[in-house]
C-alpha cells in the first residue's frame, strides 16, 4: 500500500513539474535579442528588418532553442507581436504608392509566415513547445494571403498601364490562397498538438476566408478545389468538435 501511494505521489509531482515547464517563459528581453541582431520591435518592419530578424531567430534556435519570442510574454510579447502586426502593412494604405509598387512590396511578406513556422516548428517532435505561436502563424498566413488577394482585385479593376501588366498574376495569388488553405486543413488533420480551441479558431478562419472568396472559388480549377473539399469532408468526418463540424458543413453547402 505504501509503495502504491508513493507511486501516485511521484506521478503527481512529475505532472506538476511538466506543467510548470510548459508554462515557464525562457524567452529574452528586447535588449538581449538585440545582441543577436534582432531589429527594433517598436516600429514597423519591412523586408530588411525581417531578413535581419530571421537571421537572429535562426541563431537563437541553434544556441537557445527555447528562447524565441513568445506570445503574451511579459519579456518578449511585444517582439512576437511585431512579427504578425498589421502595422507592417502600412504601405497598403498609402495614397502616394502605386498599386504595382504595393504589389512588389507585399510579395516579400507572402513568405514570412512560412519562414516563421519553419523556425518555430520542431520537426522531431509531435508535441510543440511553441504551440501557441504556431497557431498564430497559421492565422497570420491566411491574413497575408487575403491582403494579397484584396490588392490583386484592386489591380484587376485598375486601368493604369503599369497595373494592367500585373493583372496576369491573379491566378498565382489565387493558387497561393488554395495552398495556404490546404496547409491549415492538413494541420487540423495531422497536428496532434492542436487543442479544441485551436481547432475551432482555425475552422473559423478558414471557413470565413473561403466564404469571402466564394465568388471566384466556384469557378476555379476543379482539381484544386476538390483537394480542399476532400480535406474539409475528412475533417467533418473525424473531428470530435461540433463547432468545427458545423463551420465546415456550411462551407461545403455554399461551395456547390
Amino acid at each position: 500500500m505504501k509503495r502504491y501511494f508513493t507511486g501516485i505521489l511521484l506521478l503527481v509531482v512529475l505532472s506538476v513539474i511538466s506543467c510548470k515547464s510548459k508554462r515557464e517563459d525562457f524567452s529574452l528581453t528586447m535588449e538581449e535579442y538585440k545582441k543577436f541582431g534582432m531589429p527594433d520591435c517598436s516600429k514597423p518592419w519591412g523586408s530588411d528588418e525581417f531578413m535581419d530578424a530571421f537571421t537572429a531567430l535562426e541563431k537563437l534556435k541553434t544556441e537557445k532553442p527555447r528562447s524565441l519570442p513568445r506570445k503574451n510574454s511579459p519579456k518578449s510579447g511585444d517582439c512576437f507581436e511585431r512579427f504578425i502586426s498589421d502595422e507592417n502593412f502600412y504601405f497598403l494604405n498609402s495614397d502616394t504608392m502605386t498599386l504595382a509598387d504595393k504589389a512588389y512590396r507585399i510579395q516579400f511578406f507572402a513568405g514570412v509566415p512560412n519562414g516563421l513556422i519553419s523556425i518555430y516548428y520542431n520537426f522531431l517532435s509531435k508535441e510543440q513547445y511553441y504551440h501557441d505561436e504556431l497557431v498564430e502563424f497559421y492565422v497570420f498566413g491566411m491574413d497575408v494571403i487575403q491582403k494579397k488577394l484584396d490588392l490583386a482585385y484592386q489591380i484587376m479593376e485598375s486601368s493604369e498601364m503599369h497595373d494592367r501588366r500585373m493583372q496576369r498574376g491573379l491566378p498565382s495569388v489565387q493558387n497561393s490562397f488554395m495552398e495556404m488553405t490546404n496547409y491549415i486543413l492538413r494541420q487540423q488533420l495531422q497536428a496532434g498538438f492542436l487543442n479544441e480551441g485551436d481547432q475551432i479558431r482555425l475552422s473559423r478562419v478558414v471557413s470565413d476566408a473561403i466564404q469571402k472568396n466564394m465568388f471566384w472559388l466556384k469557378s476555379f480549377d476543379e482539381k484544386s478545389s476538390k483537394i480542399i473539399k476532400d480535406r474539409i469532408s475528412e475533417i467533418i468526418e473525424k473531428t470530435p468538435y461540433p463547432e468545427v463540424r458545423e463551420n465546415y458543413k456550411k462551407v461545403l453547402d455554399s461551395w456547390k
